[in-house]
C-alpha cells in the first residue's frame, strides 16, 4: 500500500466516520448492528493511524537523511572557496628568482615541466625545513576536510628536490595559533619517476577550518617542495 492510498483511505474514514451515527439510524436500527458498525469502525480507525504512523516515520526518516546531505553539501560550496596561498618562502629568493618556484604553483594539478624563466611546481628554500619551509593557505571559506591530496616535486630535469615527511596545521585566523597538527605523513621519493603519482592522505577524523600551513620536515636531495596539493 502506498502512501498515496493510506492518505486517501485516512480520509475517507474520516468522512464515513462523521456519517455513520445518521447511517446506522437510517439503514441499521437495530442496536447490535449498530454496535458492529462502530467496532469494525474503531478497529479501522485503529489501523489506518497506525500505518499513518509508519508512513510518517518513513518520510521523516528519508527528510533527515536528505536533510544531512543538504548540509553537508552547503558546508562546502555555500562560497567560493578556491584555496589560496596566502604566504611561502621559495627556492631564489637571494638572487630574485623566487617567482620561478612560486608557492602559488600547488594550486594545479600538473606535469612538472620548467624552462628558462618559468615553472609550475614550489621549491623551498635549499635545505630548509620547519618555519624556513612552510606554504600557508586559506581554503576560501570555512570548510569541512577529510584529506589532502599531494604530489611531491622533483624539480623538473635536475632531479635533485623533494619533500621526505611533512606536518599540517590548522587554525580558523590567518595568523594562528599553528598548535592545533591535524596531518604528519611521507610522500614517496619521486626523483626518478616522471611523471610523480598524486598521493592521497585521511586525516584521523573530519576537521572544520579555514586556514592550514603545510610545513616540511624533511627532504631527498638539496630541498622539498610540491608540485600539487588539494583538500577533499
Amino acid at each position: 500500500m502506498n502512501v498515496a492510498t493510506v492518505i486517501f483511505l485516512f480520509v475517507m474514514f474520516h468522512v464515513l466516520a462523521a456519517q455513520s451515527d445518521s447511517f446506522d439510524i437510517q439503514c441499521s436500527p437495530d442496536p447490535e448492528t449498530k454496535t458492529q458498525m462502530k467496532t469494525m469502525v474503531n478497529s479501522t480507525q485503529l489501523a489506518l493511524e497506525e500505518k499513518m504512523d509508519e508512513v510518517k516515520e518513513k518520510i521523516e526518516g528519508k527528510l533527515d537523511h536528505l536533510t544531512g546531505l543538504f548540509e553537508q553539501v552547503l558546508a562546502n560550496t555555500a562560497c567560493d572557496c578556491e584555496m589560496v596561498v596566502l604566504e611561502s618562502r621559495s627556492y631564489g629568493e637571494d638572487d630574485g628568482r623566487c617567482y620561478y618556484f612560486s608557492g602559488t604553483n600547488v594550486l594545479t594539478n600538473q606535469v612538472e615541466s620548467r624552462n628558462k624563466n618559468t615553472s609550475n611546481y614550489w621549491l623551498a628554500p635549499k635545505k630548509g625545513v620547519g618555519k624556513q619551509a612552510r606554504l600557508h593557505l586559506f581554503l576560501g571559506c570555512t570548510r569541512t576536510i577529510r584529506g589532502f591530496f599531494i604530489k611531491n616535486t622533483h624539480n623538473a630535469h635536475h632531479k635533485n628536490f623533494g619533500t621526505k615527511t611533512f606536518s599540517i596545521y590548522s587554525s580558523s585566523t590567518h595568523n594562528g595559533p599553528w598548535s592545533n597538527l591535524i596531518l604528519t605523513g611521507r610522500l614517496s621519493d619521486v626523483r626518478s619517476v616522471q611523471p610523480a603519482p598524486l598521493e592521497t592522505f585521511n586525516l584521523p577524523k573530519p576537521i572544520t577550518t579555514k586556514f592550514i600551513i603545510f610545513q616540511i620536515d624533511a627532504y631527498y636531495g638539496s630541498g622539498g617542495g610540491l608540485q600539487y596539493i588539494s583538500t577533499f
